[in-house]
């Protein structure tokens, strides 16, 4: 079997599970919620699964998925670490996860109603990476290790997932 170049897909949108935008109210017809959570994270297919609240907007996150080499080298260089004296090193998840979500948020689209000290502020640095103080707020939000794994659950298969 010959190795093939994998498709590039570039920029994806992201739209956190649990942002208040989504409408979860029960269909009175079905019972069920109007939207599907658990099918939206299998297949990450926003508008089949998922319904918004009249009139609200979700935070949307750019995610690149063309890593160029320069960059993929820094976020393989993140996974070991915590050498410090000892023989051989460890896995860095926090290091590593950081890396990957400074270098693939390329961009935050806050809902147009949202004031501006509640938004994410998207800021970067001058290696056009993630800056220090948006890290920091997507820390406190508990947004970074779902990015880390919305992109990794998918980096090896970008079939199902759509261009912004």
């Amino acid at each position: 079997m010959a190795i093939k170049k994998k498709a590039k897909i570039g920029i994806v949108d992201y739209i956190h599970p649990e942002d208040d935008a989504i409408n979860m109210e029960k269909d009175e017809e079905t019972g069920k919620p109007l939207s599907d959570i658990e099918k939206y994270k299998e297949d990450w297919d926003f508008a089949k699964h998922c319904v918004l609240h009249e009139g609200k907007e979700p935070t949307v996150f750019k995610i690149n998925f063309n890593i160029p080499f320069a960059k993929n080298i820094a976020i393989k260089n993140a996974q070991i670490g915590n050498f410090k004296g000892e023989e051989g090193g460890s896995f860095t998840l926090g290091s590593h996860a950081a890396q990957l979500v400074r270098t693939i948020l390329v961009g935050i689209e806050n809902p147009s109603d949202l004031k501006k000290e509640d938004a994410i502020a998207f800021k970067k640095t001058g290696n056009n990476l993630v800056a220090d103080s948006t890290m920091e707020d997507l820390e406190a939000c508990g947004i970074v290790d779902d990015i880390y794994g919305f992109y990794l659950s998918n980096k090896d298969d970008v079939s199902a997932l759509k261009k912004s």
